[in-house]
Parts: C-alpha cells; sequence; structure tokens
C-alpha cells in the first residue's frame, strides 16, 4: 500500500513538473489537510517524505502530516507514523522510539490497515518497544494476512513454520507463504520456494522452488537472488 502511495504521488507531482506548478499542487493538498482531510495529510507527508519535483525532501516535516492523517483516522497514516520512528531522525525525521512505533502500528491496525498489523506484530515477536509475546504476535499477523498484507501472511507463515506463538504446522506455512507471495511479498515468495526446494508441507520440487525464489528475487528480496544464484550453480555443476 505504501508503494502505491508513493506512485500516486508521483503521478501527481512527476520530477519534470515546473516549480510553480508542483507548488500549486502542494497548497492545493495542504489546504485540504487544513480542512482535515486525512487522504490530503497523508499525500503532503509523501510528498515531503521523498522529495517530489521542486518540492525538496523534509522528513521532519513528513511526520507532521502522518500523525495529522492519523489523528484523522488514516491508517496509512498511522502506519507511516510507525515507520518514522522506527527510522528514526536520519529517515524518518524524528528521534527513534520503538515505543511511539509499536503505538501508530496498532492503531493503524485498528483502523484494518494491513501492513500496521503486520508491523504491530513483529514488534510483540521480537520485544521491540513492547513486552514480547509471540501468542499476540500471531494474533496480529492473522488480522494482517486477512487484510491481505502480504509481509503479514509471510510472518504468520514464519511463526507456522517454527510452532512461535501457535502449533507447528508445515502444511498452513506453506498456505500462508502462498498467499504472501500472491501479495507479492518477497519474502513469502523466497519462504514458498525454499519450501519447495527442502520438500516440507508440499512435495519437493526444484523447478517450483527456482520460479518462487526467482520471483522473490524479481521482488527485491535479497537473500532470494543469493540463494537462486546458489542453487543454478549447483545444478550446472552437477
Amino acid at each position: 500500500m505504501k508503494k502505491l502511495m508513493i506512485l500516486i504521488v508521483l503521478s501527481i507531482l512527476p520530477f519534470n513538473t515546473g516549480a510553480e506548478e508542483a507548488d500549486g499542487k502542494l497548497q492545493t493538498f495542504l489546504s485540504e489537510c487544513a480542512d482535515n482531510i486525512a487522504e490530503s495529510c497523508l499525500v503532503v507527508g509523501y510528498i515531503y517524505q521523498n522529495g517530489t519535483g521542486a518540492v525538496k525532501q523534509n522528513p521532519s516535516r513528513a511526520i507532521e502530516y502522518y500523525t495529522k492523517a492519523c489523528s484523522l483516522d488514516s491508517g496509512e497514516g498511522c502506519a507511516s507514523a510507525g515507520y518514522a520512528y522506527q527510522l528514526g531522525e536520519s529517515e524518518g525525521g524524528v528521534k527513534r522510539d520503538d515505543f511511539k512505533a509499536v503505538e501508530y502500528h496498532a492503531k493503524a491496525c485498528s483502523l484494518d490497515y494491513g501492513d500496521g498489523c503486520a508491523s504491530a506484530g513483529y514488534a510483540l515477536q521480537r520485544g521491540e518497544g513492547v513486552k514480547q509475546d509471540a501468542f499476540k504476535a500471531v494474533e496480529y499477523y492473522t488480522k494482517a494476512c486477512s487484510l491481505d498484507s502480504g509481509d503479514g501472511c509471510a510472518y504468520a507463515a514464519y511463526a507456522y513454520q517454527l510452532g512461535e506463538g501457535i502449533k507447528q504446522d508445515d502444511f498452513k506455512a506453506v498456505e500462508h507463504y502462498a498467499k504472501a507471495c500472491s501479495l507479492d511479498s518477497g519474502l513469502g515468495c523466497l519462504g514458498l520456494g525454499i519450501r519447495y526446494y527442502i520438500g516440507e508441507g508440499v512435495r519437493l520440487n526444484i523447478s517450483k522452488a527456482l520460479e518462487y525464489i526467482g520471483k522473490a528475487c524479481d521482488l527485491k528480496n535479497a537473500e532470494g537472488c543469493k540463494l537462486y544464484a546458489s542453487i543454478k550453480e549447483e545444478q550446472s555443476e552437477g
């Protein structure tokens, strides 16, 4: 969803937009945000986060608009504020604060924003900004997956794979990895490919393993690229 919003912003303010036009469009969104239109606050946040056209990148300004969007019940605004607090000063424009990050992600989840649920669950699993709780983490992952968060499905799959916070189940792990991959989660495609490669929860199938691990690489998953190259090299030597 975050990538989609960035694409929308880039289409609104392309890099070759003139300074006057870019400023005019920004002023329109600022005016709408002042009128408490959450989507416009979110767009302004992304504009400042990424820098577009004649608008300079300014993460510190971005967080202001993310938090306002969140206060207006934008799930994506809450999640974006959460990411900013995770990233810290250099990229997020605000001092790193794991507690606030979890707080914003949890609110995003309560507003049915899937990636917020996934991030809140991940924090619970690792004990970042909140007491570690693998069982509650799985609850968040399950909700994230039901809301079509690819990474949420992948995290749920990993929990089933290891039996952390839920009964170990290779078949359910494969099921969740498959859904994650269908939602273009590189992590999900990698997990699914590995299941086919080692034959856990599914019949061993090297061709399918390469297909899914290759897709993970296409989705910019670095581990997927390394593993794909390694398997191909192994095949050529065999």
